[in-house]
């Protein structure tokens, strides 16, 4: 599956990387989550808008803790 992962908000802009690895800008009101955050993956429905997956949103958060943890456990 190709996520579309929150980069920054601006505003009332949200800043996209794409599944290419991109970057594009839309609107909040695209999201139909309105609590859309930095690092939020995301999938793109087929009438544009945006949905935030939490669970794959939280797998990565967690699997980024757990690399940090052991790169910085090292020094």
């Amino acid at each position: 599956m190709c996520y579309w992962i929150v980069d920054r908000l601006e505003g009332e802009l949200v800043v996209l990387e794409t599944p290419q690895g991109g970057f594009v800008s839309v609107s909040k009101a695209s999201f139909q989550d309105v609590s859309v955050q930095e690092g939020d993956a995301c999938l793109k429905n087929a009438d544009g808008s945006f949905s935030v997956l939490t669970d794959e949103t939280e797998k990565r958060r967690k699997k980024l803790a757990a690399l940090q943890k052991k790169i910085f456990e090292k020094r």
